[in-house]
């Protein structure tokens, strides 16, 4: 072993790795980083390199690379920017420019009831006047008749949420109409299958 320095010894690349924990070639790699000072080609001194290795370490836990090169000020700031998203998604909620899932599924789950509903009972509806039609001609305007009351029926369904009455698929500018498909199919004098 050769002092580059009077009174400073150094070590192998070697030594160092079992010093630190590391193998040969991370503390190869952490040299060429700049993060462990090399005295010569190959040669350590243990107190800078040990020094070095625990300013690393701090910087990593502390305020710098917390996992693959990322580093605390990033983190941060990717949480403000998602305290900033959750809050716009809030206020989007508030004034009603966004919709929340439950009360989009609720009102299509309606929609679909009701279509459901209204297509089983278009046969029991249109057969008795379909077989009293003189010609076919007479059958196929009553069938669109009845199918247009059927797509009538659905545009009068609500396929949105507001205030209170978020889940009920009520509204006060339709309270005349009925909401739910059984009370719309009673009301047309459907027949609910």
């Amino acid at each position: 072993m050769s002092d580059v320095a009077a009174g400073s010894k150094t070590y192998p690349v070697g030594t160092i790795a079992k010093l630190l924990l590391l193998t040969e070639r991370r503390v190869q790699q952490m040299t060429k980083d700049g993060v462990l000072p090399r005295v010569g080609r190959g040669r350590y001194e243990i107190v800078p390199v040990v020094q070095a290795y625990i300013w690393y370490l701090r910087d990593r836990t502390v305020g710098g690379d917390l996992t693959g090169g990322e580093n605390l000020a990033a983190a941060k700031g990717r949480m403000v920017q998602a305290r900033a998203r959750i809050a716009e998604s809030e206020a989007d909620l508030l004034d009603g420019s966004l919709l929340q899932r439950a009360a989009v599924e609720t009102a299509w789950e309606r929609v679909l009831v009701a279509l459901r509903m209204s297509i089983l009972a278009l046969p029991t509806k249109a057969a008795p006047i379909v077989h009293a039609a003189p010609t076919l001609a007479e059958a196929s305007a009553v069938l669109t008749t009845v199918v247009h009351d059927l797509l009538a029926n659905l545009s009068r369904i609500p396929v949105y949420a507001t205030g209170a009455d978020r889940f009920s698929g009520t509204d006060p500018e339709r309270a005349d109409k009925p909401t739910h498909p059984r009370a719309a199919a009673a009301a047309d004098d459907i027949g609910v299958g």
